[in-house]
């Protein structure tokens, strides 16, 4: 009897200690354009606009994704990303090239997860969050305005332009508004390389 009681008791302890194990600590995150390395640059009815930096070594905080966003890559430093209850991804092993552009069509939303950069340069993405389509429907532009129409996706449409030194494009107006500098819809504009060096310009316009 003496025996069947201890071994009782022994049972009884190792029970409570499988439910005595700790759990996993709750993981806060923040809405993206609070994150402190995704800076709200701009907000209006259609798009969030964010200037997204992380330098050499760092991580941002976690973070919560639920709009669909495109924007363009500045500086490549290689990432890497942890979404919330799973091990952290290695870095990249090749940067990305510098003008790419990159969306988050394919994502299942809302996606949780932090950016942090194993790279010895900086990341910098500028990004527009798609907040609501501006209802206007226009032709993809010619190629008259100097503008190479690249791909569409999710309705905004990218173009790309290179310019020599000294050379510029026509004057072409947009009848959405987009990622450039314009305010507003309709704006017409010119755009000219200045400098001694050739230059590539990426163009959005929005939905």
């Amino acid at each position: 009897m003496q025996t069947n009681l201890r071994a009782l008791i022994l049972l009884v302890a190792s029970v409570g200690t499988v439910h005595a194990q700790p759990r996993p600590a709750k993981i806060f995150a923040l809405p993206v354009y609070r994150e402190p390395r995704h800076r709200l640059v701009f907000e209006n009815a259609f798009v969030r606009l964010l200037d997204v930096r992380i330098p050499p070594g760092d991580t941002s905080r976690y973070h919560v994704h639920a709009s669909r966003q495109i924007g363009v890559l500045i500086e490549n430093g290689r990432t890497w990303a942890q979404q919330s209850g799973r091990p952290a991804e290695s870095p990249d092993s090749v940067a990305i090239p510098i003008g790419t552009v990159a969306d988050n069509a394919r994502d299942t939303l809302p996606l949780t997860h932090r950016v942090g950069n194993g790279d010895r340069v900086t990341f910098h993405f500028v990004v527009g969050q798609l907040l609501s389509p501006s209802g206007i429907s226009a032709s993809v532009l010619l190629p008259t305005s100097g503008l190479r129409f690249d791909h569409e996706s999710m309705g905004a449409r990218v173009y790309r332009v290179r310019l020599a030194p000294g050379m510029a494009t026509p004057m072409h107006q947009h009848a959405r508004p987009g990622m450039t500098v314009q305010v507003g819809v309709g704006t017409a504009h010119m755009l000219q390389n200045i400098g001694t060096k050739p230059v590539e310009l990426v163009e959005i316009d929005w939905p």
